[in-house]
């Protein structure tokens, strides 16, 4: 159940190793698709297969199983496929094959706008909600975090949180200490194209986080000191008879409020965190690094819901495309799966214990300690611990596609 490309250029291992002999070799295309992910660095097209994959898979047993084989067969009938597939008894007979003992519930959400279908939407929208209201996690794993709207709707939601919050503290009920904080981890890849560059920017602008986006940071706050007199100049003063304004994107920017740090959590009591994945090795005597492409969306909420599936964080997968995820409230699964997450991209030492606020608390600490850390590494040409960096994308663009 997932958006896997069953192809070999998509293919890795939980290792994420530098090179591996099993994923495809790269050849041009490595050179042409390369991102720049260090302010002032070149893309390293030196490496003979493709870079470091991520993503997931699972597998869904019982009634669930009915869900997604009638979302196959409707597709299958839109596309004009061979009617002689006699897909009548399938879904009967999956549903025999149950999973004994279970105690939580799954279900099949979906984009698919033949059908008008936008309950991956909606589900993205509950499970922001439910996770603002309390003072545990919120963990986004996801290909393109491009989606405004998201954004905007977790710092509503915790405007509301903290509304209340002060008016039970004002009552002499609740002090400082008492402050419910939601911590959010952010896992996104850099933008693959440059034109995806200032939705993402904008994405996290909301919360606070455009920072990491340093040549769109760079890009606005350039356009923005320039004197605009309504018609452009040449180098000798000379008025060229065009008309000059602002780039849209830095308009549209610019009605973004971005809280600081500071605000965030006093405002919002939201601490948040954003990460990119790189690996690194030794490779003929230096060290090398590389980044780990994330192709994976997965959603985890206070190890009690998680969603994984096709659908990203953009306009396209809400609206536009045909996506399909499974959405699940099973305690157990989404505990294990944040120790074992968050235990591989930290290199073993972050985890989040049982998963209580403190335990939540000191692994977000952790985290942003362990990004530090492996800023001061790559820059003394040491190996990484895990694969964290804070995101960093140098580039600027004033197409906003995504």
């Amino acid at each position: 159940m997932k958006g896997l490309n069953s192809v070999t250029d998509y293919w890795d291992t939980e290792e994420h190793l530098l090179e591996n002999p099993k994923r495809e070799a790269s050849g041009a295309r490595e050179v042409t698709e390369a991102v720049q992910v260090d302010a002032g660095a070149k893309a390293d097209a030196g490496f003979k297969t493709f870079k470091p994959y991520r993503d997931y898979a699972c597998r869904i047993k019982g009634g669930a199983l009915a869900s997604v084989q009638a979302n196959f067969i409707r597709a299958w009938d839109r596309a004009g496929g061979d009617t002689r597939f006699d897909h009548t008894e399938i879904p009967s007979a999956l549903q025999r094959e149950g999973a004994p003992g279970a105690n939580s519930s799954v279900q099949i959400i979906r984009t698919q706008p033949d059908e008008k279908d936008k309950t991956a939407k909606e589900m993205y929208f509950v499970a922001t909600d439910v996770a603002a209201a309390a003072t545990g996690y919120l963990y986004i794993e996801n290909q393109y975090f491009q989606y405004q709207e998201w954004s905007e709707r977790l710092i509503q939601a915790r405007k509301n949180v903290m509304a209340r919050w002060k008016a039970a503290a004002a009552k002499g009920c609740r002090t400082k200490g008492d402050m419910p904080l939601l911590h959010v981890f952010v896992v996104i890849p850099v933008p693959e194209r440059a034109q995806m560059v200032p939705r993402t920017y904008d994405a996290l602008a909301v919360l606070g986080q455009q920072s990491g986006m340093t040549g769109q940071s760079t890009f606005i706050e350039q356009e923005n000191k320039k004197t605009y007199t309504g018609v452009m100049c040449d180098e000798m003063g000379n008025s060229t008879g065009a008309l000059y304004t602002k780039p849209a994107v830095v308009e549209f920017a610019n009605d973004i409020d971005k809280p600081s740090v500071d605000a965030l959590e006093k405002k919002y009591g939201l601490k948040v965190a954003v990460a990119m994945l790189q690996t690194s090795a030794l490779d003929k005597g230096r060290m090398r690094y590389r980044e780990i492409y994330i192709h994976s969306k997965l959603l985890l909420v206070d190890d009690s819901f998680f969603s994984l599936g096709s659908a990203n964080l953009n306009q396209r997968s809400m609206a536009v495309d045909s996506e399909i995820n499974l959405a699940t409230n099973d305690a157990n699964k989404a505990a294990n799966l944040r120790q074992k997450i968050w235990g591989k991209l930290s290199g073993g030492t972050v985890k989040g214990k049982s998963g209580s606020p403190s335990d939540i608390a000191k692994a977000f600490f952790d985290w942003m300690e362990i990004m530090k850390q492996n800023v001061i590494r790559k820059e003394g040409s040491e190996s990484l611990n895990g694969f964290l960096l804070p995101l960093r994308d140098n580039r600027s663009a004033t197409q906003r596609l995504g």
